[in-house]
């Protein structure tokens, strides 16, 4: 019977819990940055209307999948979203792209089980998973981090310290870049025509 208590006194060093607690942070800032665009697309953040409720409480794989699928269907001829979103539109799916894909490390960074190493439950050999990235085995601070929600014995990644720290600053930069983009995208086309002389993004204050 493998030793339950292997891990039990492992304690994650503060330079991990600050990168995952900056991750947390700036994740949520993205996703409510995200929200405010997504509800500014569908146009049903009017303060005459109620619309904007049904966007709160959204996680963020429903936020990008029907950003994704006004962008798809705004791209179409015939819609004035088309003239007024402009090359913006390929822009701003490229960008909710990359946020699917930085979703996805989010959620193994707060929801993982972070261990020095990863022992299997079989015969208590350590488990060397997916190195993270081309830098991770240069650090000193290297983890296994694993999901149990995948029902995969075997499915750990190994991450160091400064690579949690890279999708913090991924973040942050993607939010700066998704409200410049759409920004930009509202003051589409330059001549003010359409609604785009006075639309512009109704961004919550924090």
């Amino acid at each position: 019977m493998p030793n339950m208590s292997s891990f039990s006194g492992f304690a994650a060093p503060e330079s991990l819990l600050t990168a995952i607690g900056r991750v947390a942070v700036r994740s949520a800032g993205f996703e409510e940055r995200l929200r405010d665009v997504v509800l500014d697309m569908a146009d049903v953040s009017d303060e005459s209307g109620a619309g904007w409720v049904i966007f709160e409480g959204q996680n963020a794989t429903w936020l990008i999948d029907n950003g994704l699928a006004m962008l798809d269907r705004y791209a179409e001829d015939g819609w004035e979203e088309a003239v007024r979103f402009g090359p913006n539109i390929e822009r701003l799916r490229e960008l909710l792209k990359e946020a699917q894909r930085l979703k996805e490390d989010r959620n193994v960074i707060i929801h993982g089980v972070w261990r020095p190493f990863h022992r299997s439950g079989f015969d208590g050999k350590p488990v060397f998973g997916d190195v993270r990235s081309t830098n991770t085995l240069d650090s000193k601070d290297v983890f296994h981090v694993f999901r149990s929600r995948y029902r995969k014995t075997f499915d750990a990644q190994v991450w160091s310290t400064e690579d949690v720290e890279v999708v913090a600053d991924r973040f942050e930069v993607l939010e700066q870049k998704l409200i410049a983009t759409y920004e930009d995208a509202c003051d589409w086309p330059p001549t003010g025509t359409l609604r785009a002389a006075t639309h512009h993004i109704r961004l919550r204050p924090f």
